[in-house]
């Protein structure tokens, strides 16, 4: 299942920008960080036009895509 986080945009990994590329890389390695340190659950809210599930991670802490955003890693969308 392919999952997008729902109520938040990141840098492109594919962008042709140099520092937005390093940007998605940095978001997309913190997010690995904190899927691979905690539990959390999937609250699933429909699909995007890719046929993505659209979600949101949850942890005991709030929502993994609101951290994020107060990292400066993501904005909300």
């Amino acid at each position: 299942e392919k999952i997008r986080l729902a109520a938040i945009d990141t840098p492109e990994l594919d962008a042709e920008n140099a520092d937005e590329r390093a940007r998605a890389i940095e978001a997309r390695d913190r997010l690995v960080a904190l899927i691979n340190a905690r539990r959390f659950r999937i609250e699933r809210r429909g699909h995007d036009r890719y046929g993505r599930t659209l979600a949101r991670l949850i942890t005991a802490r709030g929502s993994i895509g609101d951290e994020l955003v107060a990292a400066g890693l993501a904005r909300r969308w």
